[in-house]
């Protein structure tokens, strides 16, 4: 809500341009991409391991019912990760 407010608020931006609301990759849905933004640290070493760190783009392929992982694809390869791990990889999408 007051990352609106700033950006509302700010000179440098205009009305035209897309605004790119960071989540993460749980909130994701089927099929949508995302750049990777940050990595919670608790999971960085596993995920690093699958090649899930910043600045890669990430693709949702699907996302198993009752909370069940997330398979999920990254730099061509592609893995399953927990919701918990996913809730701890924060995407910025368009």
């Amino acid at each position: 809500m007051f990352t609106k407010l700033i950006a509302a608020a700010d000179p440098r931006r205009t009305s035209d341009e897309p605004t790119v609301e960071p989540t993460h990759a749980a909130a994701v849905e089927r099929g949508q991409t995302g750049t990777i933004e940050r990595v919670d640290e608790r999971v960085h070493d596993s995920t690093l391991a699958m090649g899930i760190r910043p600045r890669r783009e990430l693709e949702v392929r699907s996302k198993q019912p009752f909370c069940g992982p997330l398979v999920v694809v990254v730099d061509r390869s592609v893995t399953s990760i927990s919701r918990r791990c996913a809730r701890s990889i924060e995407l910025s999408t368009e």
